[in-house]
């Protein structure tokens, strides 16, 4: 985890603040609060990133966006909405300050690589699976387990905390891929995780918790035969928030986010995926805000090729259900 206060600096409308963050292979940015004025990063390719001076950290006007790119420097450009000079060096010079320990503790996050896990019960076979963290020490999802419908992760110190201001960031991306046996194909792959949030002390809707959680899917393979080129298919993302004012004390989160896999032409009897989870803790002087990870699962629903889910998976249908009661809490 992360900590990033903020600090006032002496930057001006024309400066330019570059930072070496090509250690950064994803970030998730926090959803603008709409108060106060807006700020854009620049990049020298013309991607933007945005900052909320109320927060000093990241975000963007229309919600959660990750950048899965690397970048090798970086321009600060006052955007539309600045109402102050003051505030303008405050909110950057935070955002300079947690893309630079960032970078700093990222150095320390090694990747890990776990065994590959059979599932015959689904009839799918997870390999190359492996974590990373541009933030924290791994790992964080742990060494996975197969379950009836596909992989069962338990957590360890995946969760964000911050007490007294400032703020605290923990990333994690797990990469797999999935490869059916003969005559069996995948319909969709569903991530499922939940937690918990304890919201503390006295504030404002500033004191509030966040998980993110990104989905990229690639098909490589059609009726067992490898594609010259993947099919990309939209990334899905999903959010839950919470702050001091409308959820004060603790309670229970949950996610989940399916990504379809039909009308290609075929069985899709392999994909490569990415998944890319940020929790976010954000205090004030007199508060503390904590989020935690607790469970995270991957399931996936397969087909034969007569369009039918394979009989050993019609059991699994009523683990999934299962599943997804255990998982259950509250989604926002």
């Amino acid at each position: 985890m992360l900590s990033a206060m903020l600090k006032t600096a002496d930057i001006t409308q024309s400066s330019f603040f570059c930072v070496p963050i090509s250690c950064i292979s994803s970030f998730a940015c926090l959803k603008c609060l709409g108060v106060g004025g807006l700020y854009r990063f620049v990049w020298a390719d013309g991607s933007s990133l945005y900052a909320c001076e109320a927060l000093g950290f990241p975000c963007f006007p229309s919600g959660p966006v990750f950048f899965t790119k690397t970048y090798l420097n970086l321009q600060l450009e006052l955007g539309s909405l600045m109402t102050s000079n003051r505030l303008f060096s405050k909110a950057f010079a935070a955002c300079g300050l947690a893309i630079a320990v960032i970078c700093a503790h990222s150095a320390d996050a090694a990747s890990i690589s776990y065994p590959d896990v059979s599932v015959p019960s689904a009839g799918v076979k997870f390999t190359d699976i492996s974590e990373d963290s541009a933030t924290d020490p791994t790992p964080l999802y742990g060494a996975p387990d197969g379950f009836i419908v596909g992989l069962d992760f338990d957590p360890s110190g995946f969760a964000a905390f911050s007490a007294g201001g400032g703020g605290d960031i923990t990333d994690g991306q797990l990469n797999f891929n999935v490869e059916t046996l003969p005559e069996v194909g995948l319909t969709s792959i569903t991530v499922k995780e939940n937690g918990l949030t304890v919201l503390t002390g006295t504030g404002t809707a500033a004191t509030n918790v966040s998980a993110v959680a990104y989905i990229e899917v690639s098909i490589t393979a059609l009726d067992g035969i490898d594609l010259g080129a993947p099919i990309n298919l939209p990334a899905e993302i999903v959010s839950y928030s919470a702050d001091l004012l409308t959820d004060p004390g603790g309670s229970a989160w949950d996610l989940d986010a399916t990504v379809g896999l039909t009308g290609h032409g075929g069985l899709v009897t392999k994909v490569e995926v990415v998944i890319n989870n940020n929790l976010t803790a954000i205090s004030e002087a007199a508060s503390s805000a904590f989020i935690e990870k607790k469970e995270f699962q991957i399931v996936i629903i397969p087909e034969n090729d007569r369009n039918e889910v394979p009989e050993p998976a019609s059991i699994a249908l009523l683990g999934l259900a299962l599943c997804g009661a255990g998982l259950a809490g509250r989604r926002r």
